[in-house]
């Protein structure tokens, strides 16, 4: 899986740096006329002003028509992402224990998701309910005179009780003591819901969990009950991403998760686990919990992740760079009327968007070359300067 997202690796390009992809394209505009761009020459190391109008010449350069733009400099972000598919799923199967036996006579639809204080399912027409707790229902509950039943499952019990509305005129207590209080308002929750009112709870009648279930299997209506599949009510994505990306995805971090239909949701990352990935390959198996259920159907998902590479930098388009004839690189700033040609420093780059330092501002306003020329317009029929070099700068 890990094999089919698309990544943007952190590059950090010096001035003695060997040129990156993006700048390559601009060596082929620029190495013949040292610090020149597609269509425009160069005046006492200053290149030509830019624009749609024809250049000024100086000595015995003519005019030319350049090929160039305009582009902004800006303070921001550069941003990072890598992205993975992911499989959504809703958490391993199991099987409540459910000592019911008879007829089911009322089950939900596969996909509910059942809340506490919900019917999991009916047999003989008597419901049994899900209430919350992390202790199981290990045992049956119920009044002894002598010595009280206390602990955890009994604490779990009268707040289940009181949540539903029993509890004995406002004396139930949730203190974890099967008294005279408990039993009283288990009777009463058994003679409203169709059962003998024995005083005594047990798994024919109540399932504790620490959270909501979802229903995974159902039994068929008028079939002899045996039993009930749920799963966990919460919907996670799993994904697997390169170990080298782990800095992407820790623990806490958000991440954008997106639909076929192009919506995008937020999700966090609640696990990660490095492992082994079916080809052989290590990577970091990523959990992500979406904050908002996904619609009902949804199988896979991208997976987005990412991280801040710089802060609050100067940046422009790496087009915009200029490889400069004795070494490092340049920009050419548009001043007024003409261009001055500036070096620069550039750090990070990140889609096509590098990190500049150097004497600039936001809102500078910098050469691009255009590189590719209008469809059916042939090298044949380009402007040439008087030099006998081509508009493309060869």
């Amino acid at each position: 899986m890990s094999g089919q997202g698309r990544t943007q690796r952190r590059r950090k390009i010096g001035f003695g740096l060997a040129a990156t992809a993006a700048v390559v394209t601009l060596l082929v505009a620029g190495a013949a006329l040292g610090p020149a761009r597609l269509g425009v020459g160069t005046t006492d190391g200053a290149a030509a002003s830019s624009g749609s109008a024809t250049s000024g010449s100086t000595g015995d350069q003519a005019a030319t028509t350049p090929v160039t733009g305009l582009e902004t400099i800006a303070t921001g972000d550069l941003v990072e992402r890598q992205e993975e598919t992911g499989a959504v799923a809703h958490g391993e199967t199991w099987t409540p224990q459910i000592d019911a036996q008879g007829t089911v006579t009322g089950a939900p639809d596969v996909g509910t998701t059942i809340n506490f204080g919900d019917t999991l399912l009916e047999v003989d027409a008597k419901p049994i309910k899900l209430a919350e707790g992390d202790v199981p229902l290990y045992r049956s509950l119920n009044y002894q005179a002598r010595k009280h039943l206390k602990g955890l499952d009994v604490e779990q019990l009268q707040q289940f009780l009181i949540d539903a509305g029993y509890d004995d005129a406002e004396r139930l207590n949730v203190d974890g003591d099967f008294g005279l209080s408990t039993h009283r308002a288990v009777k009463a929750w058994q003679k409203d819901t169709g059962r003998d009112q024995t005083g005594t709870v047990d798994r024919t009648q109540l399932v504790f969990s620490p959270e909501p279930l979802r229903i995974d299997t159902s039994p068929r209506v008028g079939s002899q009950f045996s039993e009930l599949t749920v799963t966990e009510a919460g919907q996670r994505i799993t994904a697997e991403f390169a170990s080298r990306q782990k800095a992407f995805v820790e623990v806490g971090a958000t991440v954008e998760l997106q639909l076929g239909s192009g919506e995008s949701l937020p999700g966090t990352i609640t696990e990660t686990t490095s492992t082994v990935s079916d080809q052989g390959d290590r990577v970091v198996e990523v959990t992500v919990t979406p904050d908002a259920d996904l619609p009902p159907g949804t199988e896979r998902v991208k997976v987005i992740a990412s991280r801040v590479a710089a802060s609050d930098v100067l940046t422009v388009a790496v087009r915009a760079v200029l490889a400069l004839a004795g070494g490092g690189y340049g920009l050419e700033v548009q001043t007024g009327d003409r261009t001055e040609l500036r070096p620069v420093g550039l750090g990070v780059v990140v889609d096509d968007v590098a990190e500049i330092s150097g004497e600039f501002s936001e809102g500078d306003q910098v050469v691009v070359p255009i590189d590719l020329l209008d469809p059916g317009t042939s090298e044949d029929d380009s402007d040439t300067s008087d030099s006998g070099e081509d508009g493309n700068g060869e």
